[in-house]
């Protein structure tokens, strides 16, 4: 596993830092999750602002002045045609106070409070915004666990670093998730109760998870399983007549369907060996009482759909 000061401006003060919070190689960067994410996508008016909103805003500085009651602050105040709204400093430099001039355009991040003269942010975020600048975020902007010293810009570049060199180069970071659930094949959203067509019943669920075993056990014993985008069983509200022994038998009928694909979207029928189908059929009607027939489905997607329904 590679140390973090591999990474491009990352000496050995950051390095330190970074392990107070657990971080000490690349890996530890991209299980460092976010705890929250701010929305930057779109810009507030000031008159739609309500105290407890986390929100972007903007205005145009109308005036910067420092007061001095009870703890001294920097006060600016916005306008965008729609409202007003105070930015407040407790702590703020001097270039700060002159770099906040009347007539600029000055976007902010922050929490919505009530102040002495209204709705206000508290040292929020903030960007003086020119005619070619983008205020406007198009992705959530991740807030992760930090410690003194160490923003969330500087931590975001890095984490955002961490994950390009991972990218261009996976040797530096070891993968835990077992191969067998790294190469399962896709599952449906609403589960079993799709390949149940008819009533969905405890008993008819339950023969459809004896068949689809004897389906997906043999896709793999035959080396198939990550060569196939789904292979499972399907159970038919369709009973038909069988003879096992010297009986009749009356039981359900099983569809088999196996289908290649890139995304889901469309899909092609998987031609398997015949042997493979033989085995499949002659292990559930063997082995699942209470199913008779086994069909393979030979439809493509469109005009079929992968699942039946």
């Amino acid at each position: 596993m590679l140390p973090v000061t591999c990474l491009t401006g990352i000496g050995s003060q950051t390095a330190a830092r970074l392990q107070k919070i657990g971080i000490h190689c690349l890996q530890d960067l991209l299980f460092h999750l976010p705890f929250r994410y701010q929305d930057r996508s779109r810009v507030v008016p000031i008159a739609q602002l309500r105290s407890g909103m986390s929100v972007l805003t903007c205005g145009n500085i109308e005036f910067t002045e420092s007061i001095q009651r009870g703890k001294s602050s920097l006060i600016c105040r916005i306008n965008d045609g729609s409202g007003m709204l105070s930015i407040r400093f407790f702590h703020f430099s001097a270039h700060q106070a002159t770099q906040l001039k009347p007539g600029l355009l000055l976007g902010c991040y922050g929490e919505i409070r009530y102040g002495y003269n209204g709705l206000e942010m508290v040292h929020p975020e903030y960007k003086i915004v020119d005619s070619t600048g983008q205020l406007t975020e198009n992705t959530l902007r991740p807030v992760y666990p930090v410690t003194e010293g160490l923003s969330q810009t500087t931590l975001r570049k890095i984490i955002k670093q961490a994950i390009n060199l991972c990218l261009q180069n996976d040797s530096g970071i070891t993968d835990w998730m077992p191969e067998e659930i790294l190469q399962r094949q896709p599952f449906p959203g609403p589960g079993l109760a799709v390949r149940v067509l008819g009533e969905v019943t405890p008993e008819r669920l339950a023969l459809l998870r004896e068949c689809d075993d004897v389906v997906v056990s043999e896709i793999k014993n035959a080396g198939l399983y990550t060569k196939i985008w789904q292979s499972f069983a399907v159970l038919l509200p369709v009973m038909s007549v069988g003879v096992m022994g010297d009986m009749r038998t009356y039981a359900y009928t099983c569809a088999v369907r196996a289908v290649s694909s890139e995304d889901g979207m469309t899909a092609d029928w998987v031609a398997l060996p015949h042997e493979v189908l033989k085995t499949i059929s002659s292990r559930i009607v063997n082995e699942v009482k209470g199913v008779n027939r086994v069909v393979y489905d030979i439809t493509s997607k469109p005009p079929g759909t992968i699942e039946w329904e």
